[in-house]
């Protein structure tokens, strides 16, 4: 009898206790969880899931999952967004999807959303658990690692194009050193014999000519070192460095170093730049390279000569430096129009480059939170626009004119 009466309370026992132990676990797991009807309605949820979504129980129960989860009255759908709940009710086994929850204005969260079947005996799914994993944190450090490596290769495919049109700049710097070099080579020579002639006894008119030659030799040494000097600094492998820019500097020292191919070329040069021009915030080494990309590739596009203009402005309204390169040359058909910002794209033969050019370019130009334009017609030309953030507002001398200067 003693058994006999003993077998009731140990089998309640037996329920009792596991209902006890799910519950406690139910409370202490730190992942937030939910459990729900198959019509969506939630039966309950753990301390965590409160907490995450900022509301009370009695606030969340009897409420469906997507008004709890995404305060919204709409069930998730679609592929970006898919309902957990829902494939598990067609599949009949575990499933999950990646969520993305906005817990206030300024704060979104994502998780790993995994929901689990909860079967009777006769296989009928009676409720489901949602349990939500916050996977924030490992985003972000996959976006940072992402993040690095894309600058990473971005720095190498600069390096890569760079190392190209130095092989152009180095060529066309030969030629050119080349002229005053001559030049300074004559005048010494003209002068030792002046020199030699005179033997101390040299005339007024003697003096004020070899003072002209030296003054010519001056000017054209002076030209060489400029030029060497300008293709030395954009040879150089730099670290990135921000500083501030003046974007007609630039415009300049890619005149020096291409004027004399663009007269081989017969390229007529125009230059209109903003006298006051605001200053930009960016690495000097990138920018300078991206406008000698739009220079090289317009001054290719006129292998028979034309016109390169060369403008520089301000919008006062949206705080923004425009940066224009206009050529005459062969256009840019319709069809390549939207790929010639795409990395390896290009319509130049091998031996001229990799197609990397404006790819790198693109990059540079988002890097420094600027944008571009194209505007071309094959036959016709192209104008490519490139707007940069200008460091500060312009100055008030507004009042002397359009603010541009043409050379």
């Amino acid at each position: 009898m003693a058994l006999s009466s003993t077998a009731p309370q140990t089998k309640e026992c037996e329920i009792r206790l596991p209902a006890g132990f799910l519950r406690k676990l139910f409370s202490v797991v730190q992942d937030p969880i939910m459990v729900l009807r198959p019509d969506h309605i939630v039966l309950d949820a753990n301390e965590a899931l409160l907490n995450s979504v900022g509301l009370k129980k009695e606030d969340v129960v009897g409420k469906r999952c997507c008004e709890v989860s995404h305060r919204s009255s709409t069930p998730c759908e679609g592929a970006k967004h898919e309902c957990p709940l829902k494939q598990v009710l067609m599949g009949k086994t575990s499933a999950h999807a990646l969520h993305e929850h906005y817990i206030d204005e300024t704060t979104t969260r994502y998780y790993d959303v995994m929901a689990y079947p909860i079967t009777n005996e006769g296989g009928e799914i009676e409720v489901v658990l949602e349990i939500w994993r916050d996977i924030s944190a490992l985003l972000e450090r996959q976006l940072e690692e992402r993040t690095s490596r894309i600058k990473k290769d971005l720095a190498r495919m600069v390096h890569e194009d760079k190392m190209i049109a130095l092989g152009k700049l180095v060529a066309s710097a030969v030629h050119e050193i080349n002229n005053p070099i001559t030049a300074i080579h004559t005048f010494a020579k003209v002068m030792l014999r002046m020199v030699r002639r005179a033997k101390g006894n040299m005339t007024p008119e003697d003096l004020e000519e070899m003072e002209r030659f030296l003054d010519l030799v001056c000017n054209e040494s002076k030209r060489c070192g400029a030029i060497v000097s300008n293709l030395l600094s954009f040879s150089r492998h730099h670290a990135m460095f921000l500083r501030h820019v003046n974007v007609n500097e630039v415009m300049e020292k890619i005149v020096v170093l291409l004027r004399h191919k663009m007269e081989l070329q017969k390229i007529r040069l125009t230059r209109e730049l903003f006298h006051d021009l605001p200053e930009i915030y960016g690495d000097l080494n990138q920018i300078q390279q991206s406008v000698m990309n739009l220079v090289f590739n317009a001054m290719e596009s006129m292998p028979e000569g034309g016109c390169l203009t060369l403008r520089t402005s301000f919008d006062s309204e949206k705080q923004q430096v425009l940066l224009e390169v206009k050529d005459t040359g062969c256009g840019i058909p319709e069809e390549n129009r939207s790929k010639i910002f795409e990395p390896f794209f290009s319509t130049k033969s091998h031996d001229k480059g990799v197609g990397l050019g404006l790819a790198v370019l693109y990059g540079i130009i988002k890097e420094h939170h600027g944008s571009i334009e194209v505007e071309s017609r094959a036959g016709k030309g192209s104008l490519f626009r490139v707007f940069f953030p200008a460091v500060e507002e312009r100055q008030s001398s507004d009042a002397m004119g359009d603010g541009r200067r043409p050379v």
